[in-house]
């Protein structure tokens, strides 16, 4: 998974008290001139200047179409989430800042291979614990979009095939580069 972005801002975005505070934070950014314009904003995750919507940056490259789209099943989740716990007035957890870098770089460097940060415990678990409290807390809001099921079974197809760079990895120890591109040639033709 891909995980690094190049600017000043590249972490986890801060909390913003409301959206007059998210545009004089970036205001303020933009002012010092080491951030040429809001588009260089390279936070994980920033609302889109064109469009209705939260871009997210972390894990945006992947092996197959059909692991890009249980990202953004699991993102749209996320956020369908987090505005129904605003709407009950539920607080938003305040996470540490640096724990969810931490998480993003293990993320990052294990994928779903080994331990992952669960951000809410700072615990290192099992990357399936993690991923399994993150459906749990998002499922109601997957069941209410029709994604449950098919989110389950891309989770389950990942847990046995491994995630787009493990299978890359396997494949080029096993047979090579002509292994690889035969990899990168079925992953054009899978189905989502």
């Amino acid at each position: 998974m891909c995980t690094t972005a190049v600017g000043p801002s590249k972490a986890a975005p801060p909390l913003f008290a409301d959206a007059a505070d998210y545009e004089r934070r970036i205001q303020r950014l933009v002012e010092t001139g080491v951030v040429i314009d809001r588009g260089v904003l390279t936070w994980l995750a920033r609302l889109s200047d064109r469009y209705p919507t939260l871009e997210v940056r972390a894990a945006d490259v992947q092996l197959e179409a059909q692991d890009a789209v249980l990202i953004a099943a699991l993102i749209r989740g996320l956020v369908v989430t987090a505005l129904a716990e605003a709407e009950a007035g539920k607080e938003f957890p305040d996470l540490d800042a640096e724990l969810l870098d931490a998480a993003v770089w293990q993320a990052g460097r294990q994928g779903l291979a080994d331990k992952l940060i669960d951000p809410f415990s700072g615990l290192l678990l099992p990357a399936r614990d993690v991923v399994n409290l993150l459906v749990r807390r998002i499922r109601p809001a997957l069941e209410e979009a029709g994604d449950a099921e098919w989110v389950d079974a891309s989770l389950e197809r990942l847990w046995a095939d491994g995630i787009g760079a493990e299978r890359q990895r396997r494949v080029m120890a096993a047979g090579g580069m002509p292994a690889l591109m035969d990899l990168y040639a079925g992953s054009l033709t899978a189905e989502a």
